[in-house]
C-alpha cells in the first residue's frame, strides 16, 4: 500500500507539472499575441494619422495655389496668368486656352532665339526665369516684347511661389502685364526731370554723375 500511495502521489504530481507547464505555455503565447496585436494597432494608428497628416498637407497646398491664383486673375490689368509646375518642369498659361503647355527652358529659348524678346532685355528675361525656375518666393521684372503689330512693348512680369510644408517649391503662379504705356510716360517725367527747363540741356549734375 505504501508503494502504491507513492507512485499514486509521484502521478499526481507529475501531472500538476505538467499541467503547470502547460498554463504557464499558455499565458506566454497569450501575452505574446497581445503584445503582437498592440503592435499592429499602434502602426495601423501611426500609419492612418501620417495619411491623414499628408492628405490635409495637400488639401493645404491646393488651396494655397487657388488662393494665389485668383489673387492674380483679380487684379485689373491687360495681362496674362502663367502656372509653372516644378516638379515637371512645365510653364502653362491659365488664360489663353491655345498656348501649348512647354517645358520653361525651350520656351525661355524660343523668345530669344525668334527676337520676341527686345535683345538688350535677354539678361532680364533670363534673371526672372532663372528665379522662377530655382522658387525664389517672390520675383518681379521688365522686359520688352514684340507685339502682334511688330512693336516692342513693355512688359512686367510679377509673381509668386507655392511651398510645401518642407520648403520645397511646389507651383509658381505669375501675370505678365502690359505696363508700355506707364514706362513711356515714367521714362518722359524722368527725362523731364533731368533736363534744364530752359535750355534743355541735361542738368549739370546729372551730366557729372553719368561722366563720373
Amino acid at each position: 500500500n505504501t508503494g502504491g500511495t507513492l507512485i499514486f502521489t509521484s502521478m499526481n504530481t507529475k501531472a500538476l507539472m505538467d499541467t503547470s507547464d502547460t498554463v504557464a505555455s499558455n499565458n506566454i503565447r497569450m501575452t505574446l499575441i497581445i503584445i503582437f496585436l498592440f503592435i499592429i494597432i499602434v502602426l495601423s494608428g501611426l500609419g492612418l494619422l501620417y495619411y491623414y497628416q499628408n492628405k490635409q498637407n495637400d488639401i493645404s497646398a491646393s488651396l494655397a495655389m487657388e488662393k494665389e491664383k485668383y489673387k492674380i486673375l483679380a487684379e485689373d490689368a491687360d495681362w496674362s496668368v502663367w502656372e509653372y509646375t516644378h516638379e515637371t518642369q512645365v510653364l502653362s498659361n491659365a488664360t489663353n486656352a491655345e498656348f501649348e503647355p512647354v517645358v520653361i527652358h525651350q520656351y525661355r529659348s524660343k523668345l530669344i532665339k525668334d527676337n520676341i524678346v527686345f535683345p538688350q532685355d535677354f539678361p532680364a528675361l533670363t534673371r526672372i526665369m532663372d528665379e522662377i525656375i530655382a522658387g525664389e518666393m517672390h520675383f518681379i521684372g521688365q522686359y520688352r516684347r514684340l507685339t502682334p503689330s511688330g512693336e516692342y512693348q513693355w512688359t512686367e512680369l510679377k509673381g509668386t511661389t507655392i511651398l510645401d510644408n518642407n520648403g520645397a517649391p511646389i507651383k509658381a503662379f505669375f501675370r505678365t502685364t502690359n505696363i508700355h504705356q506707364h514706362r513711356l510716360e515714367m521714362d518722359k517725367l524722368k527725362t523731364t526731370a533731368e533736363h534744364d527747363a530752359l535750355t534743355g540741356l541735361l542738368k549739370q549734375n546729372i551730366a557729372k554723375d553719368r561722366i563720373s
